[in-house]
């Protein structure tokens, strides 16, 4: 008989709760742990390469390439070959360090950073 209560009780509490109740973080006055202490965080995040409208919204992460010799850009996630087009942006040059690309008529030139560790 008490087993058949606790699971009445326990039915009815699994019953009444709601799946679609979310946790909302209160920060009770203090900073937001999630939220970066650098960088800019008023300007979104752009979400796909097709979306890119200006340079800002580009981060060029790498250059990879094959044994034939073509050469790759990682630009915002995406690998992109020389010549190709992407929603705004043309991708003009591949170079070991450097890409050089075009987003609409504006044409630019990125390099990554030296590394000056040694």
């Amino acid at each position: 008989m008490m087993a058949l209560i606790i699971l009445s009780i326990l039915l009815l509490f699994c019953a009444t709760s709601n799946a679609e109740d979310a946790y909302v973080y209160s920060s009770y006055g203090r900073r937001d742990p999630f939220v970066p202490l650098v960088g800019d965080v008023s300007r979104k995040a752009v979400d796909s390469i097709e979306d890119i409208i200006r340079i800002e919204d580009v981060r060029f992460q790498g250059v990879a390439g094959s044994g034939a010799g073509n050469m790759i850009a990682i630009l915002n996630g995406e690998m992109l070959r020389e010549g190709e087009t992407v929603g705004h942006i043309t991708i003009k040059e591949v170079a070991r360090n450097k890409v050089k690309l075009m987003i609409d008529e504006n044409e630019y030139t990125l390099s990554m950073p030296k590394d000056e560790s040694f």
